[in-house]
């Protein structure tokens, strides 16, 4: 049944992160991962020493103190970055076993667009895989890539965000350079560009630390 007004939900007490996809989690001070609904939580299998979630919305990932990453979820792009679209066979986390030294996640989520997820290394490089079509990844090739690729041209970043179709970085000088879809100038970018396939810097900001997304909108602090 639709509410209109918030409802409380059973088990999400104590909640250290909460995110929101095709199914919601969160993510507890002891660092487990938990299913939401309105049942009840239920434990995510094999989950725990987790401190960061994201999600693109039907694919999920957790961060892990090691710098490790763990996905489940959808796969049909890539998604969980296993080098394949094969089907997550019982929604159990993987590790995506090409990436390490990850200090941040994010994903785009859009139910227009299949997902893109990214992290960011603590040697202020991002790295990107899944749905490629409007060059959100930022390697340029425009090609689903099914293994974590590096963003070109981008280094010394200290914070990440997206869109539905696209990505931010804030870097340590205070620039912010965005990638991918560019519609409605989205990116911070002029309209008429479409598409921005590499990294491309926002000249109209300065001195920013931090960087956030919706779908359709970005801001930088």
């Amino acid at each position: 049944v639709n509410k209109s007004y918030p409802q409380v939900l059973k088990g999400v007490a104590g909640a250290k992160q909460v995110i929101a996809g095709n199914a919601g989690y969160r993510l507890k001070k002891d660092g487990t991962g938990w299913g939401i609904t309105m049942r009840g939580p239920s434990q995510v299998t094999g989950l725990t020493g987790v401190t960061a979630l994201a999600t693109t919305g039907h694919a999920y990932y957790a961060l892990k103190p090691d710098g490790t990453v763990w996905a489940w979820g959808m796969n049909n792009y890539g998604e969980l970055g296993q080098g394949n679209t094969d089907w997550n066979a019982g929604g159990k986390p993987v590790q995506i076993p090409s990436l390490t030294g990850v200090k941040a996640l994010a994903g785009n989520q859009s139910g227009r667009y299949p997902g893109s997820a990214y992290a960011l290394k603590t040697d202020g490089t991002v790295w990107a895989w899944g749905d490629n079509v409007f060059y959100q990844l930022g390697d340029g090739s425009g090609r689903t890539q099914t293994r974590p690729v590096k963003v070109v041209n981008l280094s010394g970043v200290s914070s990440i965000a997206t869109t539905s179709a696209g990505a931010y970085a804030a870097k340590t000088d205070g620039t912010v350079w965005a990638w991918g879809d560019n519609i409605d100038g989205k990116l911070g970018l002029p309209e008429a560009i479409r598409t921005v396939p590499l990294p491309t810097q926002i000249k109209s900001l300065a001195s920013v630390v931090s960087v956030a997304g919706s779908a359709n909108t970005a801001y930088a602090l």
